[in-house]
């Protein structure tokens, strides 16, 4: 799979987990955003080897719902994203907007 098609099947996933927030891929700053939401980016990754084989294969990416409320609810559907395995999350509150982020590896075996 290309990056793009990485990305547009991340897209969908998480358009068809999270039906009632927008889906935003790298947003422009002047952008005025709708709240609750979704942000995701692409994160560097490079390749582990063991015996001079790959064994982490995917495409890392940055996640993170914008709500007003903490403990968005719908949040956990994260974990449940087929070919995505969270890596890590964290949580935190900036100007009243809660960020809940999460790292996530897209795996680009089929």
């Amino acid at each position: 799979m290309t990056d793009e098609q990485i990305r547009l099947y991340l897209q969908a996933q998480l358009e068809e987990a999270f039906t009632d927030l927008t889906v935003y891929y790298r947003p422009p700053g002047n952008l005025l955003l709708d709240r609750p939401c979704i942000i995701y980016e692409p994160k560097s990754l490079e390749p582990s080897y063991s015996s001079n084989l790959t064994y982490v294969v995917g495409t890392r990416f940055q996640i993170t719902i914008l709500s007003d409320l903490p403990g968005y609810a719908n949040k956990r559907n994260v974990f449940d994203l087929p070919e995505v395995t969270v890596l890590a999350n964290n949580s935190y509150v900036s100007s009243d907007i809660v960020h809940d982020i999460f790292t996530v590896l897209v795996n680009t075996i089929t």
